[in-house]
This record gives C-alpha cells, structure tokens and sequence, in this order.
C-alpha cells in the first residue's frame, strides 16, 4: 500500500468523481483509476462502486475512508512535527542550574523568551553545581547547563556569558563583622570560614584559592558545605561566616548581612554552557535566545 493510493482514493470520496479527482490531482484518470484498482486488489475488498454518475463507497469502502483519513491527518501532523522540530520549535530540553541561580533574573527571562518562541518545547530543569553540571554535558545527560567556570582547555564543550556575579563575605547579623566589617580579604586570616570541597567543583574552587593567595590570604575551613546554597544555611544558622556569589543575597534570611572586600574584586562569569558535538536544533535555538538576551553582547 502506497500513500499516493490513499491520497488518490481520499480524493476521489472528495469530489464524488473519478474524473473530477484526476483533474485536482493533475493526474491522468486511467492512472488514478488503476492506483484505486490496485489498492482494492492489495486489500482484498472493493472500494468504491462505480455509478453511471460518479461514485460511492461500499460498505468496506466506508470504513477504510474513516481510516485513511485519519492516517492522512497524520501524516500531515507529522510533516508538520518534523518541520517544527529541524526548527526547534519541537522537542526536548534538559538543562542544568544551581539552587542559586534559580532567582537570577536574565536565567528567568531567557526561559520566558524561549517559552515564548517555543511553547511546544519540554523543558527539564536539573538543580545541580557547577562541577556535576560539566560531567552530565560530556556525557549527554545534559544538553546546557548554566554553571560557573567551564574549563576552557576542553575543545568538547562550549560556552556563552550569561552574566558576572561579585563575590562577597556573608557573616551572621550578630557577628561583630556586621558592625565593624572588615576591608581586606587579609583580615579574614584565622578566622574560622565555612568552604567547600574541591571535588564539587574544582575550576571554581582552583580561581578562588588562586586569587586568595594573590590577596594574601588562606582560608580556615572550619566546616564545609557541599554547595553554595548549603554553606548559605550553614551561615543562616550563625555556624560561621562565608565567602559567596553576591546573588545569594535573593536567598539569604535577615539574619545574614552581605559585607564587600576592597580586593576581593573576582568577577566569576556565569555561562550557559554545551556539549560542542550537541547539534539539537532546540539547544541551537536556546543558545540563540541566550546570547540574544545578554544586555552585552
């Protein structure tokens, strides 16, 4: 069974008339005539009755109209599917973010200008830190994820800014820091700081320690969170004071004060970021969108 046989016999039922569908088709009538033959020969069943005026449909005849004009619908639908999606305006979208990031204000207007473009979209949002984010990229998990400091020795994955956050020192609002703050990132030696490990997120970590030891200054890990979010909590409780992205201040408490170091002047570029060998047409579009929104570039 061809998909032209249906598309001839549909017409056919259409018009009411072998010769009037040839005519619409710009299609010779014998050819039409011996496609419908061929359909009723490879079916078993005839189709259509033929009329000194026109035609009509036997029994099975209306049966398998119901049928093929839904498999007609179909393939109509279809077409138009694999279209919206070669455009990406059809398909699927995983994506990576920190519980940090979720408040950002460009993330949420890239979402909302790609929802717009693309309603038919799905959109999956994984809650995940920088370091993870990079593995489930590489290993197809992920189609972007917005992370800080993608490591730019590997030719596997690609990155476009979002934005740059400040770094500031985060201190319980009873400590004596929120009234007498102190200036220099070298104040802060001996002091007992709430970190993370390495292995969460090891080029965020490697940029900070980096810039620390330029500034003179060794942190005092007296107790480690496993992300920005859980040493935020950590210094909620008044555990002890910690150095974090400015944009924490959209979810910290007031019991937490956000102090600024004249030289803890490290902007840390936030970027949504790709596996290279990634062609969806829908990460294509998403990036677009992204790179649109950015007030820079």
């Amino acid at each position: 069974m061809e998909i032209r046989q249906l598309k001839y016999f549909l017409a056919a039922v259409e018009h009411g008339s072998i010769s009037k569908a040839a005519r619409s088709l710009y299609v010779a009538q014998p050819a039409l005539t011996k496609q419908i033959h061929n359909l009723e020969e490879e079916l078993g069943v005839v189709l259509l009755e033929r009329l000194p005026r026109g035609i009509a449909l036997t029994a099975a005849g209306r049966q398998f109209f119901h049928s093929a004009s839904k498999i007609q619908d179909d393939l109509i639908s279809a077409k138009q599917q694999a279209i919206q999606a070669s455009t990406g305006q059809l398909g699927t979208l995983t994506l990576g973010l920190t519980v940090l990031h979720s408040l950002l204000p460009i993330i949420a207007e890239i979402l909302r200008r790609f929802r717009r473009e693309a309603p038919k979209v799905s959109v999956t949002l994984n809650q995940l830190i920088s370091g993870p984010q990079v593995d489930r990229i590489r290993a197809g998990e992920l189609d972007a994820g917005f992370l800080f400091y993608r490591p730019l020795d590997d030719p596997t994955l690609s990155g476009t800014l979002i934005s740059t956050e400040k770094l500031m020192l985060a201190v319980p609002r009873d400590s004596p820091w929120a009234q007498n703050p102190p200036r220099r990132l070298a104040d802060l030696n001996g002091v007992d700081m709430i970190w993370f490990p390495r292995g969460a997120t090891p080029m965020y970590y490697d940029h900070l320690m980096h810039h620390f030891h330029q500034a003179g200054y060794t942190p005092h890990v007296a107790m480690e969170g496993s992300d920005n979010a859980a040493i935020l909590t950590l210094v909620t409780a008044g555990m002890g004071c910690a150095i974090l992205p400015a944009l924490a201040r959209y979810h910290a408490e007031d019991s937490v004060v956000f102090l600024p170091l004249d030289d803890l002047e490290l902007e840390m570029p936030l970027e949504l970021v790709w596996n290279t060998a990634n062609t969806s047409p829908v990460l294509q579009r998403f990036v677009e969108i992204a790179r649109a929104t950015y007030p820079s570039r």
